[in-house]
This record gives C-alpha cells, structure tokens and sequence, in this order.
C-alpha cells in the first residue's frame, strides 16, 4: 500500500510541464486557505465558508500547510494535495471490491484518479479543488459493505468531512436509492450517517448565505455538453476530444455514448443477477446528475452566435469535468466487470477493447501545459516580498494565476519565513 502511495503521489507530481508544482501556489490555496491559516485561530478558519458553503477539507490541508514555515508552503500543498488524491485512488480499489470483482477493473478506477485527464489543468496537487477528488471517489462510499466496524466509521468520518467541503454530495442520491433497493432498508447505515450529518450542517450554512442567480442552461444544452465534456473524454481524454469533436462536427460524442449504451445493454443480456447492473447505472446517473447541478450552480452557460455545443464553449472550466468523469468511469468499469464474469470470448474481448481504449485515451491526456505551472515560482516571489518588508512596503505575495496574491503582513512573514 506504501509503494502505491509514494508511486500514486510521484505519478501526480510528474504531470505538470513548466513550473514544478512544488514551486507555485494556485489561487485561493494562497489568497485564502493559507492567508486564513495564519490569521485567523483553528475553528475560525476551518469553518469560513468560500463560494457560499463550508470548505473543511481544503482548510485543514492549509492547517497542516501552516504548520512549516512559509518557504515550504508551496511544497506541502503540492505533496498532501498529490497524497491525499493516492490515497483516494487507494481507498477506491477496496471500496469496489463488491462492485467489481475482477481486481484489474478495480486497479483501473484506481490509476483513473491519478490520472483523470482535466485534473492537472487546476486541480491536482492543490488544496482548493480537492473537494473534486472528493466528490469523485467518495461515491463509491455509499454502496460500500465494510466488514468492520472501525472500516464503517471510517467511511463514515470520511463521507462526514466531504459533505462538509461540498453541497454536491446530496447528488449521490442514485446511489443511495440502489443501497436501499439492494438492502431493502430505507433506514441509513453508520456510513451514510456520516454524509447525512455533514449534509445538515451544510445546508444550514448555506441557507445562511446569500444565493446567486445565473443564466440559465437548457436540459438538451446540458446533455449535449456532457456528451461533448464528458462521454467523449472517457474514451478519448482531454487533448484528442476537442480535435475529434471538432473534426466529426460531434458525431464522435455519439459514437461514444453507443459505447456506453452497447456495454449495458452487453452486460443486461449476459447476466442472470441485474443487481450490478443497476449500480453501474446509478453511477452513470449521478454523473450526470453533478453535471448539470456544476453548470447550474455556476450560473450556466451560453452559446455564443454560430458556436456549436461540440466546440467546448467557454466558460465551463476543467475542474467541473473532474467527479462527473470519474463517476461515469467508475459506472462503465462497474457494467465491464459483469460483462467479464460471463466466460466468453467474446464478451470479455469486448472488455478489454474498452478498457484499451479509454486507457489509450487517458494516456495521451497525462502531459500538457496548464496555469497551474505556469507564472509566478514560489520561491522568488517569497524571497522579493521579504525584501520589500525590509524597505517598509506592503506585503501581498503574488501566486498563480495572475491577479492572485497571498497577502500578509511583515511581522508574519519574518517570524514564519
């Protein structure tokens, strides 16, 4: 488990081109997290809500950030933001053992988190959007069996802190209403305690905050996009999408939804029990589902004159990509392991050609050039904010991406440099 770990972590860290993402801190990791971390008392700045709702988990990475000197910030949001993903991409292997019985499945939602193909344009290695690893690997919580009960409050401490970082888990319901159907049982389990009790005092806080109205995107807009954002970059990853969208005028978005389509319909005709079938189908359904509540709580999106919804419109950025795709993942390699429990050569030929395809598509997605490594180093701007404090200028460190800045005051900055 060690070497997955260390390997899952370095795997993360090597992604990025440009800056090493040990040198650089992105956005509200510095404007807010941090800031918060050192100003403010523990209670305080754990339960500040940002964006109108509580952020827990991403404080308590600024927490343990807090606890080194400001020169090793940039590298311990990199190093637990990586951790913390491995460990997630660990804890799914386990999880599913129920779901998905053929461990190479198992291993590839596993490897699908380090190597989810929108992450490193702004949410790997970073505290802010770790709320999306989250999000993404915490369903598999829900219809989770664990044989202990150290492993159920476990699970249930760990639904509990993502309910407490994000109002998006209330989408799991899918999931919760296949656990119900399965256990014939509508009273929760300890795990799903956890999620319940976050989910109150979440909501609490949000109801407190203001409320935001935006426009407005249609449903056959928002399923055009997920085919566009999401179906197609399960098969084809972050860099070949645009271009084959592009390319087929979005026919390819079709052609991997038949896909899909064709592996549940495989997987109804070749097994006796159709309960993992539905779970498959759960997943797929709250994919869908986070999507166009992402889009929605955002404000939507509109089309602009002549633009097609296959030409990635602006405005819907890669981090609202992340749980969705990684669910929908999770569901088709839940349909592929029913496929592959049925012994014929041609159903589990099926399986592996899938599987190939999307592996050949996530593997041209792991490198390419994001903001997140790109702009201001660490380092530097560190070094030139410590002499300005010298010379009795304000102190606001700039971070990426432009515009950003970690503001402090002098007497901060010299007792924690």
């Amino acid at each position: 488990m060690i070497c997955a770990l260390v390997a899952g972590t370095a795997l993360i860290e090597m992604r990025h081109v440009g800056f090493a993402p040990w040198n650089t801190i992105w956005a509200e990791d510095g404007a807010i997290y941090l800031r918060d971390a050192v100003s403010l008392g523990f209670v305080k700045s754990i339960l500040a809500p940002h964006a109108g709702y509580l952020q827990v988990v991403p404080h308590l990475i600024a927490e343990m950030v807090a606890l080194f000197p400001l020169r090793f910030s940039a590298l311990m949001f990199s190093l637990l933001g990586s951790l913390g993903a491995a460990s997630l991409g660990v804890m799914t292997y386990f999880v599913l053992n129920d779901q998905l019985a053929w461990k190479w499945l198992r291993l590839g939602v596993a490897v699908g988190i380090v190597a989810l193909p929108p992450a490193e344009f702004e949410i790997s290695a970073t505290a802010v959007n770790f709320n999306w690893y989250l999000l993404s690997a915490c369903s598999t919580l829900i219809l989770f069996r664990p044989r202990k009960r150290a492993s159920a409050i476990m699970s249930a401490a760990l639904l509990f802190l993502t309910a407490l970082s994000t109002p998006l888990v209330a989408l799991y319901f899918p999931l919760i209403i296949v656990r119900m159907w399965r256990d014939k049982s509508i009273l929760p389990t300890i795990v799903e305690g956890g999620l319940i009790a976050g989910l109150v005092l979440q909501g609490i806080e949000v109801l407190m905050l203001r409320l935001q109205n935006g426009v407005h995107t249609g449903l056959v807009l928002t399923l055009e996009l997920y085919l566009g954002r999401i179906v197609t970059e399960l098969f084809f990853g972050w860099n070949l999408s645009p271009r084959l969208l592009s390319l087929t005028t979005g026919a390819v978005a079709f052609l991997a939804l038949a896909a899909v389509g064709g592996v549940t319909v495989l997987a109804l005709i070749v097994v006796d029990n159709r309960g993992n079938v539905l779970v498959g189908v759960a997943y797929g359904a709250t994919s869908v589902a986070l999507f166009a509540a992402e889009i929605f709580i955002r404000g939507g999106i509109a089309l602009r004159p002549g633009q097609s919804w296959w030409s990635f419109p602006a405005g819907f950025e890669s981090r609202y990509s992340d749980a969705p795709l990684f669910i929908l993942l999770i569901g088709v390699f839940v349909l592929l392991g029913v496929v592959w429990e049925r012994p014929n050569a041609y159903t589990r030929s099926v399986v592996i050609v899938t599987v190939l395809v999307v592996a050949a598509g996530w593997i041209t997605s792991f490198y390419y050039d994001s903001p997140r490594t790109g702009g201001v180093a660490w380092s530097s701007a560190l070094e030139k904010a410590a002499l300005h404090c010298r010379i009795g200028t304000p102190v606001a460190v700039p971070i990426n991406p432009p515009g950003w800045s970690f503001d402090t005051t002098c007497r901060v900055l010299s007792s924690r440099y």
